[in-house]
């Protein structure tokens, strides 16, 4: 069983096993109502995180005010500057108590199964992380799971959204914040670019040119861009 087997992977996985032509498939769709797909566009620079601020809350007073929430980056240097940031929102009281934790393969196996456990029983609060987190796990009160920028392949953002709402008494949100520039594209020629980046190193090739043009063009709003419930 898979929740979300493309094509390609059934057809690996039907060559692997030497399976017959004679199989049945049964495909019932990964469809979840209560996990609304919200995809927005960046309002701001991109090295400025801003665009998460709504994942601290303007008066937070108390680590339950924060909803649980995964946040992948593909990039690990992203990632530890997205927490330094939402770090910087908290109140200074709670700033210490290690609401924010990073996980990915850069760390131990038992840094990350206890930050796994810490995040579980709700001593951590958000997960800043790569899409090794929560593989095999059932993590039952994630209310927010947030892509920053462009995922690799879309199959990986819909298994991590996957992970919300496991409790059918929540309302689980999955946001793909993108970059305005996937917004643009000729209809007759075809986005500009592809939501499937080639690499990630490829993606951090960006001119000091390419990073003032971008920040020059960060008033234009595309997409949706009212408030997200916080």
């Amino acid at each position: 069983m898979s929740a979300s087997m493309v094509s390609r992977v059934q057809i690996d996985i039907i060559n692997k096993l030497q399976m017959r032509k004679e199989y049945i498939m049964i495909n019932v769709g990964n469809d979840r109502p209560i996990v609304s797909l919200v995809v927005r566009a960046m309002q701001h620079p991109m090295n400025s995180y801003t665009d998460l601020d709504f994942l601290i809350p303007s008066e937070v007073a108390t680590p339950t005010d924060i909803k649980k929430s995964f946040v992948y980056a593909d990039n690990i240097n992203w990632g530890r500057e997205i927490i330094d940031h939402l770090l910087d929102l908290l109140p200074k009281g709670i700033r210490q108590a290690g609401l924010i934790r990073t996980y990915n393969t850069a760390y131990s196996q038992a840094y990350r199964t206890r930050v796994m456990e810490e995040f579980q029983t709700g001593a951590v609060h958000i997960l800043v992380c790569t899409d090794a987190a929560g593989m095999g796990c059932n993590i039952r009160d994630i209310e927010h799971i947030v892509q920053w920028r462009l995922p690799v392949l879309v199959s990986s953002f819909e298994q991590c959204s996957g992970r919300a709402a496991r409790d059918l008494k929540l309302i689980g949100l999955a946001i793909p914040l993108v970059e305005p520039s996937a917004y643009k594209w000729d209809h007759q020629k075809g986005p500009k670019q592809s939501w499937v980046l080639k690499s990630i190193p490829a993606a951090r090739k960006k001119s000091a040119k390419a990073r003032h043009d971008y920040a020059i063009e960060r008033g234009s709003r595309h997409g949706f861009s009212g408030p997200l419930a916080s």
